[in-house]
């Protein structure tokens, strides 16, 4: 169960911990979805920076300019190669080689939803994979390997 609204004020962010770390991600990861099909972060920058204004300590703080930075490689990545945010796949690598595993989950969670079949047996595993990397971000070792157990039988079954 989450902290009091200060843990998010100590040196380690922790959305499973602090309902206020877990208020950031979840703004933050949002405004980046809204934002990739238009390819303007102005709305994240917004996000960004209401979070980065408030009350919300060192670990906030760093989190919230290490996000940026990864959506910004993102953006760049997208302009510099042409490729439409549409492209699910393209858009879903990016994500993940930014270790924006969060953002992935939630990417894919949209296409899940969408899909039929096989297709989405396969992004279901894929936002296993993507939560279990979350989970280790915060050292939630036991739930990371149920996911990544999950994953690595889909990913198996799938390939």
């Amino acid at each position: 169960m989450p902290t009091d609204l200060k843990a998010g004020q100590g040196k380690r962010f922790d959305p499973f911990e602090s309902r206020q770390c877990r208020t950031v991600r979840n703004a933050l990861g949002r405004s980046l979805l809204f934002a990739l099909p238009t390819g303007d972060m102005a709305g994240v920058s917004r996000a960004a920076q209401k979070h980065l204004s408030a009350v919300g300590g060192e670990a906030i703080h760093r989190y919230v300019t290490a996000r940026l930075k990864s959506y910004r490689a993102v953006f760049n990545s997208i302009r510099s190669t042409g490729t439409q945010a549409a492209d699910t796949w393209f858009i879903t690598r990016l994500l993940w080689n930014q270790e924006l595993f969060f953002e992935c989950h939630e990417w894919l969670e949209k296409k899940w939803h969408r899909s039929e079949g096989a297709e989405k047996k396969m992004i279901q595993v894929l936002i296993w994979a993507a939560g279990a990397y979350s989970q280790l971000e915060y050292g939630r070792t036991d739930a990371a390997g149920k996911l990544a157990a999950r994953a690595i039988a889909g990913l198996r079954q799938y390939r």
